[in-house]
């Protein structure tokens, strides 16, 4: 795995001592985000133990909770005011929860269902969809796709197929964006996986694609596994 890793072409520098590290009585960690002053937003959903939404704050030795809120979902993204955006499991409609409790709806996306979600540094939303139904096999009827909204929640970018007409993807888990706006999505490519936990197991096999949002050029090399693919979307264009 190190050598194909290699062909990535890291050029900086992986420090990989811990600076710090806490322990828990919570159930899971299906996916954490930091905010500030040490400000940690995170959530699990789980088939036996139920949902829990979290907001703690890392002291020195503990973690202290500040905030625990009614909040079912298996990913969600922080806005600029850190708002939380989520949508529950097989949900159309993307809501955001204010600092305050407000909770409003952002984006409907009927028939589609919301999957992976993100905000980039220009404010614009990111969401993985898919048709309703069955998310596995996935064949020439299904829908799945990457989009991007403006800021005024207008449909901006649509990803889903190579230049060959292949689709792109299966079930985008996560998304994540660099300081250049390229995307990275984590991507499921069976059903060999209880989906209620949201809980990622492994980033370490994972299979890299690279695309060209403009010029359509899509690369084949890959590191590969059987149930996790890694994608890699560029855009030459600010999203």
């Amino acid at each position: 795995m190190s050598t194909q890793l290699g062909s990535l072409q890291i050029s900086r520098t992986v420090i990989s001592s811990s600076l710090s590290t806490y322990k828990s009585d919570f159930v899971g960690f299906g996916k954490i985000q930091y905010s500030s002053q040490d400000t940690i937003y995170c959530s699990y959903n789980t088939i036996n133990r139920g949902h829990k939404f979290f907001i703690f704050r890392l002291l020195k030795k503990s973690i202290k909770v500040l905030h625990e809120l009614d909040i079912e979902c298996t990913d969600f993204t922080l806005g600029s005011k850190d708002e939380i955006y989520y949508a529950q499991f097989r949900d159309s409609e993307l809501k955001a929860v204010s600092t305050n409790g407000v909770t409003r709806t952002v984006l409907r996306t009927s028939p589609m269902i919301i999957l992976g979600r993100h905000i980039n540094k220009d404010k614009e939303i990111i969401i993985g969809l898919r048709e309703q139904g069955s998310p596995f096999p996935v064949n020439e009827l299904c829908t799945r796709q990457i989009a991007v909204f403006d800021e005024n929640n207008k449909r901006k970018l649509t990803f889903e197929y190579n230049q060959y007409g292949k689709k792109l993807f299966s079930y985008v888990w996560r998304l994540n964006t660099d300081l250049d706006n390229n995307i990275y999505a984590i991507d499921h490519i069976n059903e060999k996986r209880r989906w209620k936990n949201s809980c990622s197991k492994t980033m370490r096999q994972f299979k890299l694609h690279l695309q060209r949002s403009q010029q359509c050029q899509y690369t084949k090399n890959a590191i590969q596994s059987s149930r996790y693919c890694y994608h890699r979307v560029k855009c030459h264009n600010s999203l």
